[in-house]
């Protein structure tokens, strides 16, 4: 099973601008086996109650969180708030209600000293394209970008991440996927860490077409205003684990989500006996190993006879190893022997410790 947690979401309470109501929600993320998934709907917290009431009901931990467009030293930017207690829920919702009671423009603004003074229990994601890191470092002020960054940290009392996506095509000059990887230059140099999401608008990659109609309804209403850029390509669905796994692997070189073997501490504690960092000083074939690990890379190969049989690097807390499944084991398992998977296996086979 791989494991991962969509951290920008928008249900139809994000008015014309997603095509997911709260159930359907609930129900991608039972059907991708995520334990927790994230509402980020634009400006409003219309649907946390009903979100936190249907996601709950299907045994999924609901991440109440708001999209919202702030002013910080002349720049208008988005940024992806979450909650993290009970405290946080209570100063988003100020923030969220205050921004729309004072509505000035086309889009409610969050003031910067609102957030200062209503900041306890909230994470800060600086959102991909819109966010005003983004927006400072396309326009080549890389010192103000980290001015910008260090005091979002310290606003958020570490708890800010700069949010990075990638997509095959898109209608910007600049693309999100390049735009990340200078986001990604940018946090490994200046220590800031990074969060990948998928900016969610649709369930399935074939609802790509009801969105747009959706957004061409909504640009009707704009009187020539410019709040709303709809999305230039069929990549913004709600992808499982393994899609987004694959996708930060792809950016990063790694993956940045915390270990699922943490969810399997007690069943490692009473199953496993060998450590991976103890295999170098086995001989081989000598022991029956018992042990858990994530799939990172695999190869099909041949036996003499012809067969398939799959070599697998597995990685655990101590670090990398490899595994063999010969014919027989491969045939059985197939269907669960995937990249980023976390699979417990048995054997003699275990190889060198990398």
């Amino acid at each position: 099973m791989a494991f991962f947690s969509h951290l920008n979401v928008h249900s139809k309470y994000s008015l014309m601008e997603s095509t997911i109501s709260i159930n359907e929600l609930a129900n991608a993320a039972v059907k991708n086996d995520m334990k927790t998934t994230a509402l980020t709907d634009k400006h409003v917290l219309s649907g946390a109650v009903e979100f936190y009431r249907q996601a709950t009901e299907k045994n999924i931990k609901p991440i109440i969180s708001c999209e919202i467009s702030i002013t910080n030293n002349g720049v208008l930017s988005r940024m992806i708030i979450l909650i993290k207690d009970i405290k946080g829920y209570e100063n988003l919702c100020q923030i969220v209600s205050k921004s729309n009671m004072e509505k000035r423009g086309l889009l409610p603004t969050v003031k910067i000293s609102d957030l200062e003074k209503m900041n306890q229990g909230l994470i800060g994601l600086n959102c991909c394209e819109t966010g005003e890191i983004s927006l400072l470092l396309k326009a080549g002020k890389t010192a103000g970008a980290l001015t910008s960054a260090a005091y979002y940290r310290e606003l958020f009392k570490g708890d800010f991440f700069l949010e990075i996506q990638r997509y095959p095509k898109t209608r910007s000059s600049l693309t999100s996927s390049s735009l990340s990887e200078v986001l990604i230059n940018f946090a490994l140099k200046n220590s800031f860490p990074v969060v990948a999401t998928n900016n969610v608008h649709y369930l399935n990659k074939e609802d790509y077409s009801i969105y747009k109609y959706l957004s061409r309804i909504k640009e009707m209403g704009k009187n020539g205003g410019t709040a709303v850029r709809p999305i230039g390509n069929n990549e913004h669905y709600f992808k499982s684990a393994p899609e987004m796994l694959e996708m930060e692997e792809e950016i990063l070189g790694f993956c940045a989500s915390s270990s699922p073997l943490r969810y399997f501490k007690n069943e490692l504690e009473e199953y496993r006996n060998v450590r991976s960092r103890y295999f170098p000083d086995l001989a081989a074939g000598k022991r029956s190993i018992f042990n858990a690990g994530i799939i990172i890379a695999r190869k099909i190969k041949k036996t003499r006879d012809g067969k398939d049989m799959l070599l697998c690097i597995m990685e655990d807390e101590d670090g990398m190893y490899e595994i063999i499944f010969f014919p027989h084991a491969y045939k059985k398992n197939l269907k669960i022997i995937i990249n980023h998977s976390a699979i417990m296996v048995r054997g003699q086979n275990l190889l060198k410790r990398r």
